[in-house]
């Protein structure tokens, strides 16, 4: 695949992806009449099932838990979230969140072949780590890392095809100040350039 057919790929899911979040500040009564289809019960577990498109096909599952909060109260806390990007009937976004309802992790089908192409870990609710199969082949050979501030301070790449990084770019802010690379195999960098190197 081209490097043009992926960045549109990628900006295609971009966009439907900040779709699916302008939508989440809607209010619960909004989202239910915006294409709420049925709900299961469990055990404490409630899925409620979406049609956003109005085919009749479920597009959107959320899986919620009741809880007892301190007050003995019933709390329904969301702790899966999975999305059908491309109506074709299969979920390509997995969300799963922690107690506080803040993210915890996502996988992405970006070319909606089934496989992940992009996982995301986040930490209280900001992203501090992403793993990219720019192949779109489900095997990862990228792996950014972000402080706890989100901001990308490190980006890990598979050039060889074995699994693991061989060459580090490292970040301050928006700048590559210096690149490490790892030439032994034994997954640390031994060999470093600098900003004015890279130039």
């Amino acid at each position: 695949m081209n490097r043009h057919n992926t960045t549109i790929r990628y900006g295609a899911v971009i966009f439907l992806l900040l779709m699916v979040a302008c939508g989440g500040s809607k209010s619960a009564i909004d989202m239910r009449a915006a294409g709420f289809l049925e709900e299961a019960k469990k055990g404490n577990t409630l899925t409620e099932r979406y049609d956003m498109n109005a085919d009749g096909v479920v597009d959107m599952e959320k899986v919620y838990v009741n809880v007892k909060d301190s007050k003995g109260e019933t709390l329904k806390l969301l702790r899966e979230k999975r999305l059908d990007l491309d109506y074709n009937g299969k979920f390509d976004l997995f969300s799963r969140f922690d107690s506080d309802t803040k993210l915890v992790s996502e996988k992405i089908d970006l070319d909606f072949d089934g496989r992940p192409d992009a996982t995301n870990l986040y930490d209280k609710g900001v992203l501090r780590e992403q793993q990219l199969a720019p192949g779109f082949d489900g095997r990862v050979s990228v792996w950014n890392h972000y402080d706890e501030k989100g901001i990308l301070v490190k980006k890990g790449r598979d050039t060889n095809a074995n699994g693991q990084a061989d060459t580090w770019e490292y970040y301050d802010g928006p700048k590559l100040i210096r690149i490490g690379y790892d030439r032994d195999g034994d997954g640390r960098p031994e060999y470093f350039e600098d900003s004015d190197a890279i130039r």
